[in-house]
């Protein structure tokens, strides 16, 4: 009989050696750095986030299951130490509740017989624990990997388990449940993997053994579909461009790659729009509208058990620039700017109230920061102030948009800045 834990490391080396294949970056021009290395050993990073306000990346680590804090000189410094956290794995910033939800599992490198499969829900700020939602009690008698994690608007985390073929729910109050399970999510091998919400309305999730992709409404999950590709792509992390394409991490014959899909029927269907290689790479993470992803060398940890120095988190850069803009609102965006932004910023004029006036802002926004178009600066200024200042004004901007206002009223914001 083969023991649990063995079960676990020979099914998670199956697939995870995969994504270890390290291919070189073509070098970056603007101000965000083309590579950040995180000088710690052998932490093996497979989740990352960037953290706006703390101007951090923060990590996960299936060895010590610390979440860590790295910054652009690679220090790597721990964030959270939870005795309850074995191995962690996806993580993802709630914006809206300013909470860390991070994939808790088994450590692949312990030799415990007892199964781990919980949410940490921790402050972003203190790193104080706020809650551990177990998944054990819910499907006690199978394997479990809770893998990715993301949220919607109204507090609730949705939950991968690849193991399990589940997607679990968590509600504000920590409530859990089985939220969608059935045929399409059943694999031999690692199942349900990269998760994200879209719009409040459905989840698209990576199904990595089938190499399928599965759109989940979250109104009747029930009703999933599996997403029509024109390749099958065994997706690992998932995420969601703010111009509404969909980024997935995927083997390749060379390597891993960053794919970047794209739907224009409300993802019934995808279209593959760019693809580079993203070397070792897991998830990947949003620095304004740049993209980072994780080298998290799994081919060390379940191949040849070399030691790691240092993990890189590098730049993928991907042509998105012909994307449609975002959908947003300009009415909707102008009242919010008369509401929040219209004490320190003029809208009618160039002239300076507190911080420079915004007319024109669109032709000038466009040549701000290289490698940055109009709608991507705009964006970034808003959720990274600090990450480029206008000449002649102090860093006073708050960082505080990003948690206070949802993706659909940023989209908004930035469609009225664009107008003006």
């Amino acid at each position: 009989m083969i023991r649990p834990a063995r079960l676990f490391l020979f099914s998670l080396l199956l697939f995870l050696i995969a994504f270890s294949l390290p291919m070189p970056l073509a070098a970056q021009d603007d101000a965000l750095p083309d590579v950040v290395v995180a000088a710690r050993a052998d932490f093996f990073p497979e989740g990352v986030e960037y953290d706006a306000d703390g101007g951090r990346f923060l990590t996960g680590s299936l060895t010590e299951g610390t979440i860590f804090a790295v910054s652009d000189d690679g220090m790597v410094t721990p964030f959270i130490e939870d005795a309850d956290l074995s191995a962690t794995v996806g993580i993802h910033i709630d914006k809206m509740n300013n909470r860390l939800l991070v994939a808790n599992t088994n450590n692949p490198a312990a030799s415990s017989e007892t199964p781990v499969a919980s949410l940490g829900i921790y402050d972003l700020v203190s790193g104080d624990r706020l809650a551990l939602v177990d998944f054990v009690s819910l499907l006690p008698d199978v394997m479990h990997f809770p893998n990715d994690v993301t949220s919607d608007s109204d507090g609730n985390a949705y939950v991968s388990d690849s193991f399990a073929g589940v997607v679990y729910k968590v509600d504000a109050d920590g409530n859990a449940e089985i939220f969608a399970q059935g045929d399409l999510l059943t694999a031999q091998g690692f199942g349900p993997n990269g998760i994200e919400v879209v719009n409040d309305e459905f989840l698209l999730l990576a199904v990595t053994a089938n190499a399928t992709l599965i759109k989940i409404p979250l109104d009747d999950p029930t009703n999933m579909s599996e997403v029509a590709l024109p390749e099958a792509l065994g997706g690992d992390g998932l995420l969601l461009h703010p111009n509404g394409d969909l980024l997935m991490v995927a083997p390749s014959p060379d390597g891993n790659e960053l794919i970047a899909l794209r739907s224009d029927d409300n993802w019934e269907s995808a279209t593959i729009v760019d693809r580079q290689p993203a070397p070792g790479a897991t998830t990947a993470a949003l620095r304004g509208d740049a993209v980072y992803a994780v080298n998290a060398h799994l081919g060390e940890l379940f191949g040849d058990g070399a030691s790691v120095a240092a993990f890189e988190i590098n730049r993928i850069d991907l042509a998105l620039d012909a994307a449609a803009a975002s959908a947003g609102d300009a009415a909707n965006g102008q009242s919010l700017f008369v509401t929040n932004c219209s004490v320190c910023h003029n809208a009618d004029s160039e002239a300076t109230l507190v911080g420079p006036g915004l007319l024109g802002i669109s032709e000038r926004a466009a040549t701000r920061v290289e490698g940055l178009s109009a709608e991507a600066y705009i964006r970034q200024s808003i959720l990274e102030p600090g990450a480029f200042v206008v000449e002649g004004f102090p860093p006073a901007m708050p960082a505080t948009f990003g948690a206070m206002f949802t993706d659909e009223q940023i989209d908004d914001l930035v469609a009225y800045l664009k107008s003006l």
